[in-house]
């Protein structure tokens, strides 16, 4: 097959070159697999074809569409424009609801089988996670070779871009292909990773292309490839193509051939040549068949390889307003069951709370109204669940929370907590250095009190919370009940502080849920004297400069008014600061200088209200992160 320089520079006319078939053939040769999901589809679409037809189909399908522009720095004429896009869009619309203006051409000897497909595309108009969208993404890389017909350009790792959900979307490539391609495409069943269409950017709508192939249809036809359509010979000589009413035909028909064609014995009428699925040039094709329409149809039919498209929210604005809900946590954790809350959001009543073993891919939903709590039941013991909370805004718009994790208690699980009642400073209750005690907190209010007595000098103290079952943080006060240390890491990551040269007295250690949550399993407390010289990154230091790196300590933490931070470092010259909340919604951004030492900077609080909050500086190539806790009561 000649390609497109090849030919220009004999002075022939260029050919149309779709290279989907040879995707569909390397995408089986790396997962044999594959032929099974196609068998399938086919056995499926034969279903479809078989049932009775009632009536005239009214109603049409939708299917959302993001157009990845993805262009190579050095040719930035590949950036096609907003015009030339919507230009396709409409091309495609018009094809494929027989409204195309050249639908006149087809010979009356074939116009009984010409079809209203029944399908629109349409730019999305949210994305994946939720926000708003033009379905127009552009995406610079620093490649410099072409693209190829390799998917390369769906991959991040190659400089590519990874497509959308494509149980949503129809993704569609704008970019270089070269090797005189023109485009390819999926095939249903052949690909989840790279699921899509590629076309070369000059060929591409009708604005700005080059000809023959200027009128768009080379996405009309490569979009018929992605909706389980064939190329009319059926790849093969007098192949079938797995469609009753186009004739067979010889093999691919190029520029504009005259009426009739005739070949593998078609006498009556010819080759179908003006079919968008054969390879004529753009100005000669006009018309899908019917038997093609049915077989379009069929991938969105219940249990069709595109069923799920029809269901996409893609194409529902998001409402901005509609925030996620924030601040899950989970207590009452049992063997079989779980207590989900979170905080309620302004101008929402109703939740849809969505949980699952981890591993299990569908969801289980609970919908929830007027409450922001949920009690998950019919669990199973000893097994980690995900759960996450979607708001229930007007206009049927949606927002996810992120997702949480948690552990369902073993069935061998038997933890008591010896030490209550302990939750405040007058009811501590006092445990020996190096040892480790279990306790609980077992309700949303419950705070446990702890007091150890350093009788050696020269020594570090190490304590250490491990075995949470939920999201716990940890205090270390003196014996003033002045906050001297924390450790406040999401989740149930294991929390530690370390006192530097502890003097010799008395302290208290406080153990607290982080947003009220709690369990019925025991964490572990272990207080240890230990020669730390070394510290690790992930470790709080109570009462002590911080090492000889680049690095900072935030402190007091929990802070009510002043904030005081304490960086060294060899960086010389300005350092942003900012505080996001945990919803990363900026709350405070500052600028200040830094020396060559160590610096202590101060930032005042007072006018935030109490929260956690990740607090972000930046200077020269470092960038430092901590969580901090405004608490104007602590």
């Amino acid at each position: 097959m000649p390609l497109f320089w090849a030919t220009t520079i004999l002075g022939q006319t260029p050919h149309r070159n779709c290279a989907t078939t040879e995707v569909m053939a390397e995408h089986i040769k790396q997962d044999p697999t594959l032929i099974d999901k196609i068998e399938e589809i086919e056995h499926q679409t034969e279903r479809f074809a078989a049932r009775p037809k009632l009536g005239t189909r009214n109603s049409i399908i939708s299917i959302p569409v993001v157009i990845h522009v993805v262009y190579r720095i050095e040719n930035s004429i590949e950036n096609i424009s907003d015009e030339q896009v919507l230009s396709q869009i409409e091309i495609l619309n018009k094809d494929y609801r027989r409204l195309n203006n050249d639908r006149t051409s087809t010979p009356s000897v074939f116009e009984p089988f010409a079809a209203d497909c029944g399908i629109e595309f349409t730019l999305a108009k949210r994305t994946p996670a939720g926000k708003v969208t033009t379905g127009i993404m552009r995406h610079s890389s620093s490649r410099r070779t072409s693209w190829g017909k390799n998917d390369e350009v769906k991959m991040v790792e190659k400089g590519g871009v990874a497509p959308w959900d494509p149980t949503k979307y129809l993704n569609i490539y704008v970019c270089a292909i070269g090797g005189g391609v023109l485009g390819y495409s999926t095939m249903p069943g052949t690909s989840v990773q790279y699921d899509g269409v590629v076309i070369d950017y000059r060929y591409f709508g009708a604005k700005g292309t080059i000809a023959p192939f200027d009128k768009g249809r080379t996405a009309t036809h490569e979009i018929g490839h992605w909706l389980n359509l064939r190329h009319t010979w059926g790849d093969n000589e007098c192949g079938n193509d797995a469609v009753n009413d186009t004739p067979v035909q010889f093999g691919p028909n190029y520029g504009c051939v005259a009426f009739p064609h005739k070949s593998c014995g078609n006498q009556a009428s010819g080759d179908m040549f003006m079919n968008f699925m054969d390879y004529t040039d753009d100005a000669c094709m006009n018309m899908f068949s019917k038997g093609q329409r049915d077989r379009i149809l069929s991938v969105f039919d219940t249990g069709g390889a595109r069923a799920s498209i029809v269901n996409s929210d893609a194409l529902i604005a998001p409402n901005e307003n509609c925030t996620a809900p924030s601040n899950l946590s989970v207590s009452l954790i049992s063997t079989n069951s779980a207590q989900i809350k979170w905080l309620n959001v302004t101008g929402v009543s109703d939740y849809q709370v969505e949980y699952r073993e981890k591993g299990i891919i569908q969801w289980t939903n609970v919908t929830v109204k007027g409450a922001t709590a949920c009690n998950l039941i019919n669990l199973a013991a000893n097994k980690t669940y995900e759960c996450r909370v979607l708001s229930m805004c007007l206009n049927n718009q949606t927002n996810y929370s992120p997702t949480l994790t948690f552990n369902t208690l073993s069935l061998s699980d038997n933890c008591f907590d010896i030490y209550e009642f302990n939750n405040t400073f007058l009811t501590a209750k006092e445990i020996p250095i190096n040892t480790a005690i279990t306790a609980l907190i077992d309700n949303q209010y419950d705070n446990d009190y702890f007091t150890i007595k350093n009788t050696e000098l020269k020594r570090d103290i190490k304590i250490w919370l491990t075995n949470l079952p939920a999201d716990y943080d940890i205090r270390i006060y003196d014996v003033n009940r002045q906050v001297i240390g924390s450790s406040t890491k999401s989740g149930t990551a294991d929390e530690k502080i370390i006192i530097k040269n502890a003097p010799v007295g008395m302290f208290y250690v406080r153990v607290y849920p982080n947003t009220g949550q709690s369990s019925s399993q025991c964490y572990k407390l272990s207080i240890d004297h230990i020669n730390a010289d070394l510290l690790r990154e992930d470790e709080s230091i109570a009462g002590q400069k911080i090492p000889n790196t680049d690095g900072f300590r935030v402190y007091p933490n929990p802070v009510s008014e002043i904030m005081n931070i304490e960086i060294k470092t060899e960086f010389e010259g300005e350092a942003s600061i900012k505080l996001l909340d945990m919803t990363s919604r900026e709350i405070l951004q500052t600028k200040q200088s830094l020396t060559k030492d160590i610096n202590n900077l101060q930032i005042e609080v007072n006018n935030i209200r109490d929260g956690i909050y990740m607090m972000y500086i930046q200077y020269g190539q470092q960038s430092l992160s901590k969580k901090v806790i405004i608490h104007k009561n602590f």
